[in-house]
């Protein structure tokens, strides 16, 4: 063998040069493959932080107390009224105001009407914040929001295999979700986050909701669930990638009376509405005083996250809120 980095034949010394070669072999082949691990592991690193959508959950999930609104509702044995038309005489006064004013029409009187106090179903609400919103170019696209309960039961009904229930908003989809998304789920007959007893009260009522229950522990009691997870996904508009970020909310975690604190100003230089990232977990009470007290001695479940929700009273004077 003729080596041409000498140009010497070393044909006798073959023999003695097998373990260097196999040795030099080897290296260059972990040397490789460590390499192409290594770039493997970056590129799933960095997929990895680019599929993670840029978003941040409150804390809390609200629930708003509806208030009390008075309907007129028609009495059931009172007949429907409808007008009637009169035929105009045949006189010429008759005939020149017919020619006029056309036939005249008479109106019956309405039906009487009884005042009936109806109360509107309580919303459950969470807040989503895109953490991009006060930057350019930082919207999520085609982003949609799906929400499962999970309920274990209590008690002697507790099951060891969780079931998942679909959870319907009113508002999944969001073509350009760029700054505050607010998820929201009215608790009515047809809500899988009540309990049965309580949606046979509803049915009984007439398919409202009870007036007698529209306080924070009746609200309580009527629901059935122990976690809500909520998934969000869509498209970066910085990356160009699919997006997903989740958040687990326990039953620990419901303010029921409260609603979120207004995130929203206007920058006064460049009148910009901006968002003030301080404020995603600040709640504030309902004007009507229905907000059951949250520092109360009443056990009512694991408050976890309540550590970090300031029930803020005022608003901040920095900016003008909108």
């Amino acid at each position: 063998m003729i080596y041409t980095a000498t140009g010497s034949d070393y044909a006798d010394q073959q023999e003695q040069c097998i373990f260097l070669v196999f040795l030099s072999t080897t290296e260059s082949f972990v040397g490789l493959l460590y390499a192409g691990m290594c770039a493997a592991i970056l590129f799933g690193k960095v997929g990895r932080i680019q599929s993670h959508a840029q978003v941040k959950f409150s804390n809390s999930i609200c629930i708003q107390v509806g208030l009390p609104m008075p309907v007129a509702v028609e009495e059931p044995d009172t007949p429907k009224a409808s007008p009637k038309r009169v035929e105009i005489e045949d006189t010429p006064q008759d005939k020149k105001a017919s020619k006029k004013h056309g036939s005249l029409m008479v109106q019956v009187p309405e039906p009487l009407k009884s005042i009936k106090t109806i109360v509107p179903f309580p919303v459950i609400t969470f807040q989503v914040v895109n953490k991009l919103c006060n930057e350019l170019g930082g919207e999520i696209m085609d982003a949609n929001m799906r929400v499962v309960a999970s309920d274990r039961g209590s008690g002697a009904s507790a099951s060891v295999v969780a079931s998942f229930v679909k959870v319907q908003l009113a508002e999944f989809e969001h073509p350009f979700f760029n700054r505050v998304w607010h998820g929201r789920h009215k608790l009515d007959q047809s809500s899988p986050l009540m309990s049965r007893f309580a949606k046979v009260m509803i049915a009984q009522n007439g398919g409202t909701w009870p007036e007698d229950w529209n306080n924070p522990k009746d609200i309580r009691n009527a629901l059935r669930f122990s976690e809500l997870i909520v998934t969000l996904t869509g498209i970066s508009n910085v990356s160009a990638a699919t997006v997903h970020a989740y958040k687990r909310y326990k039953y620990g975690d419901l303010l029921i009376g409260y609603e979120f604190a207004p995130v929203l100003y206007k920058n006064p230089d460049t009148q910009r509405l901006k968002v003030d990232m301080r404020l995603i977990h600040d709640v504030v009470g309902q004007k009507d005083g229905r907000a059951e007290a949250v520092n109360g001695e009443e056990d009512i479940g694991d408050r976890g996250s309540f550590e970090s929700i300031r029930l803020k009273e005022n608003e901040s004077k920095d900016f003008e809120r909108m």
